[in-house]
């Protein structure tokens, strides 16, 4: 799987260059409207919420679009036909993209202290509300004490088994389109609305398993309404999203294994 992952890394040089440009430039221009300020602080805030959510569709975009080529474009003909299984081959996907994610993740974070730090030597001492909003923003990305190691690990294992649930749905309906739907027409059309149905049964399945106390349920509560504690909703959103990613992955890999046609 090591190999497959290095292959897979090497088919995004070229898409790499390109997304630290397009950081490097929109860093730039946060740098220049921080230190302009006055109107051009609104803009700050808009470039950094499009650096952020930008960078998140981008690495999405880029996982779906690594996966469907590999099944419809004649360059993954090749790739399948490597002694590597179903399984091998979609674990190097979804492993490549959590990488993603997490070297993202750790750009963004890196970015936001570099900003945060020239906020603080250019705002400290200015009492306008301005300058008061964006030492708040700024500073929200950060915390003065370190919480526990256990609640770092908890967190981070959420995120990452929430990710493995999402993508591997993403992939399931890419999977099922190409496979058992492989001779209907708008293969494109039918990914998209297995992705919505199997996303529908899955919330509603989360719903049931993380329902409060009168609460809504799901991942949309209340403080107020919660019947867990925030350790104790975590890892039952772990379990599920855990189990939902196993039978994601043995389903599609089986797929793969056995009803792909490229």
């Amino acid at each position: 799987m090591l190999k497959l992952m290095k292959y897979e890394a090497l088919r995004k040089q070229k898409l790499l260059l390109i997304a630290i440009t397009i950081i490097v430039l929109v860093e730039a221009l946060i740098i220049f409207t921080l230190y302009k300020g006055g109107a051009a602080i609104g803009l700050t805030l808009f470039l950094v919420f499009l650096l952020g959510f930008g960078g998140i569709i981008f690495i999405l975009v880029d996982n779906i679009n690594m996966y469907s080529q590999d099944l419809y474009k004649k360059q993954g003909y090749m790739f399948f036909l490597t002694p590597n299984n179903g399984y091998k081959i979609l674990g190097s996907k979804v492993l490549i993209g959590l990488i993603e994610l997490l070297v993202g993740a750790l750009i963004y974070y890196g970015i936001m202290f570099l900003n945060y730090k020239i906020v603080i030597n250019l705002y400290l001492n200015e009492t306008s509300r301005k300058a008061s909003e964006l030492m708040d923003f700024f500073g929200a990305f950060f915390i003065d004490k370190m919480p526990p190691a256990s609640d770092i690990f908890l967190v981070l294992l959420t995120i990452i088994l929430g990710w493995f649930a999402f993508i591997l749905t993403v992939y399931m309906a890419i999977t099922l389109s190409k496979t058992l739907f492989k001779n209907i027409k708008f293969g494109g059309i039918i990914s998209f609305v297995i992705f919505i149905v199997l996303n529908i049964i899955i919330s509603i399945i989360q719903y049931k398993v993380l329902k409060t106390n009168g609460g809504s349920g799901g991942m949309f509560i209340r403080a107020n309404e919660m019947s867990y504690t925030l350790e104790e909703y975590s890892t039952i959103s772990c379990i599920y999203n855990g189990i939902l990613s196993v039978i994601l992955f043995f389903f599609s890999g089986m797929l793969l294994n056995k009803k792909v046609d490229i």
